[in-house]
Parts: structure tokens; sequence; C-alpha cells
């Protein structure tokens, strides 16, 4: 993945991006990146607590399966990536 137009990254969200904690955690920030961009948010913010709700649709699951094949481990991975300060 390129630059990002996402004004600030710290470092350890830049690190899951560019795949230092595994394929799993780059997918998923790399969707978080996408998801602050289209809403120009200049920053994530920390979250220690979230809740994923999956509707047990095959695309939630499709999903599920594809970080967990990309070595995910821990839920709270996806809820200690962050939230966006739109």
């Amino acid at each position: 993945m390129g630059a990002s137009a996402v004004v600030d990254l710290r470092d350890e969200e830049r690190a899951m991006l560019e795949g230092a904690f595994g394929k799993g955690a780059q997918t998923a920030m790399k969707i978080q990146v996408a998801i602050g961009e289209a809403f120009d948010a200049p920053r994530m913010v920390p979250v220690t607590r979230a809740h994923v709700a999956l509707s047990n649709q095959e695309a939630d699951l499709w999903f599920a399966e594809k970080l967990v094949s990309q070595g995910a481990e821990d839920v709270n991975l996806v809820g200690s990536v962050a939230s966006w300060v739109c």
C-alpha cells in the first residue's frame, strides 16, 4: 500500500499498515485506513474495547475466515486498531 492520505498515523498504526504485526492485522488496518480516508478523518484514536457484531451471513464469515487465515488470532486485534476522529 502506498502513502496514506491520513494525516496522522501513530508508529504502531503505521507498523500494522506495513505488515509488522502480520497479514491479518495489515488487512484490518488497510480497511480502517480506507474508512478514515472516505470520511477525511485527520487521525485515529485508540480503542481498548470493541464489540463486533457479525450477522452470520456468508460475507461476514468469509471476512472472519480471511483474517484468521492470514494469522489473526485475537479478537482484540481489531479492537486495538483504533477508531477514526471525524
